[in-house]
């Protein structure tokens, strides 16, 4: 058996996923520590993406202040200790640790346009009927948006649309079932 150096870090893809039951288990805590120690001497960066109150957040671990730096350019910079006091009910968080120098992308600004990801406005969506059936449309460079839908405005229940979508020039499309009712539409950011 030949072995051969990747030059990739043991902890590059190693994680672990945070919930109110576990966040003060001890093995976690301290995995969380090996983490950070890894990414302090540049073997990974350190990410965490999760939810918190039923909004998509993400964070990416600056050791040089040894804080959680937020997809949100108005949110402090936050401690381990912080952080996990967010973890709270139905939240849940995975730390996991990337190859050096993805950590900004893949926490922080995912479309490298300068803007974090928390601070992009959703994209504007188009609607139309067609044959007694709505169309919805967004621009195909945010395609990994969700499409949800509700009978109610109001409503916190969204159910995911999982009619087929397809491009057509600079738009994703989506064709959706004749409703029985009025349906509003909205875009929700998967990570």
């Amino acid at each position: 058996m030949l072995c051969f150096d990747t030059g990739t870090a043991p902890a590059v893809g190693y994680g672990r996923t945070l919930d109110a039951g576990n966040k003060s288990d001890l093995d976690i805590i301290a995995d969380c520590g090996t983490l950070e120690a890894q990414a302090a001497v540049s073997n990974i960066n350190l990410i965490v993406r999760g939810r918190i109150d039923g909004t998509v957040r993400s964070y990416a671990y600056d050791p040089a202040a040894n804080r959680y730096v937020s997809d949100v350019s108005a949110d402090p910079q936050l401690t381990r200790e912080e952080l996990l006091a967010m973890v709270l009910n139905d939240s849940v968080l995975s730390v996991l640790g990337v190859p050096p120098g993805a950590g900004n992308r893949m926490a922080l600004d995912r479309d490298e346009d300068g803007v974090r990801d928390g601070d992009a406005a959703s994209p504007a969506l188009d609607s139309w009927v067609e044959g007694g059936s709505p169309v919805v449309s967004w621009p195909t460079n945010e395609y990994w948006y969700v499409l949800e839908s509700s009978d109610d405005i109001q409503a916190s229940a969204w159910s995911t649309v999982t009619e087929v979508r397809y491009t057509d020039g600079n738009q994703v499309i989506v064709t959706n079932n004749a409703p029985e009712s009025a349906k509003t539409f909205r875009l929700r950011r998967p990570w």
